[in-house]
């Protein structure tokens, strides 16, 4: 019988551990959803935005380059909404890559 082998394997081999950015981009890959994977962008988002805001708000899906955040608030929400620019020209900087090139703040009720 042939040992195991965990199909989450890193560079280093299967004991080594794997970032999380990159478990949940290697799972949109594989469940098919296409584009540029969010996973990096959860990862650096509470370091992004900070703590508070993390706790409040969160990404929720890519919609073309333009990343969607949902809160439960509209306090929030336009907090947010006035930070957008920088948080999305932040992102980008933290992940090195061109995407979100905005942010869409929607309010779940």
């Amino acid at each position: 019988m042939s040992p195991r082998r965990s199909t989450w394997v890193s560079e280093g081999g299967p004991r080594e551990p794997v970032r999380l950015a990159r478990s949940l981009g290697q799972l949109g890959t594989r469940l098919g959803l296409g584009g540029p994977a969010i996973g990096p962008l959860v990862a650096a988002w509470p370091e992004v935005v900070g703590e508070a805001l993390a706790a409040r708000v969160r990404p929720a899906r890519l919609e073309g380059s333009a990343l969607v955040v949902v809160t439960d608030d509209p306090a929030w929400a336009t907090q947010t909404r006035l930070l957008a620019d920088d948080v999305a020209a932040r992102l980008r900087q933290a992940i090195g890559g061109e995407v979100p090139t905005s942010l869409v703040v929607r309010v779940r009720r």
